[in-house]
């Protein structure tokens, strides 16, 4: 597993979905959101928009698709903690649909944690902002390296572990501390 090494302002993933109105057909009948403005050309003209526009969630959706997707491709093992965004725009999406462009910067990255900066846009228009996801490692080590990361491979499996060799015992008057996410035992390493 390679890990992807995460400075604050570093780019790490951009993505591009296109979005038809037969995607909003569809969100529409999960969700259960069936309000004209998603579904209908003439009722979101009525109600003063230029066109059909997306979902707001389905648009979040995709953002967050975004996320899970540069993750499986890094081979990160990460789960998001936190994600919130602002509505700045619709996505409009005319008759022969449009496309919603995603960018994730670090933000900052502290420990097993990263915050990811995200820019949304459609059509030349930042549709969210200001949005923001913070993944947390889903094991006790970190599995992305920043410039100040002082982990090393474990001895027996190869994966990272803190500086003290994994499954090793704690010194004396200290409890155990982080182990190899495969839990070596000191006999291995």
């Amino acid at each position: 597993m390679m890990k992807p090494e995460l400075e604050a302002g570093a780019v790490v993933f951009t993505a591009s979905y296109p979005v038809g109105r037969a995607d909003l057909q569809r969100y529409a009948d999960a969700s259960g959101d069936h309000n004209p403005i998603h579904l209908d050309e003439a009722a979101a003209k009525a109600a003063g928009l230029p066109d059909v526009i997306a979902h707001g969630m389905y648009t979040m959706g995709l953002v967050s698709r975004a996320i899970l997707e540069w993750l499986a491709a890094a081979g990160v093992d990460a789960r998001m903690t936190e994600f919130s965004a602002r509505f700045a725009k619709p996505v409009v999406v005319p008759e022969g649909g449009t496309a919603v462009e995603v960018e994730g910067k670090v933000r900052k990255v502290d420990g097993n944690a990263v915050e990811i900066a995200i820019t949304a846009t459609s059509g030349g228009e930042r549709v969210l902002a200001p949005a923001r996801a913070t993944l947390v490692a889903n094991l006790s080590t970190a599995l992305w390296t920043t410039p100040s990361s002082r982990r090393t491979p474990c001895r027996s499996c190869g994966r990272s572990r803190p500086t003290r060799p994994c499954g090793a015992a704690a010194p004396a008057g200290r409890t155990a501390g982080p182990r190899c996410p495969r839990r070596c035992s000191p006999s291995r390493a």
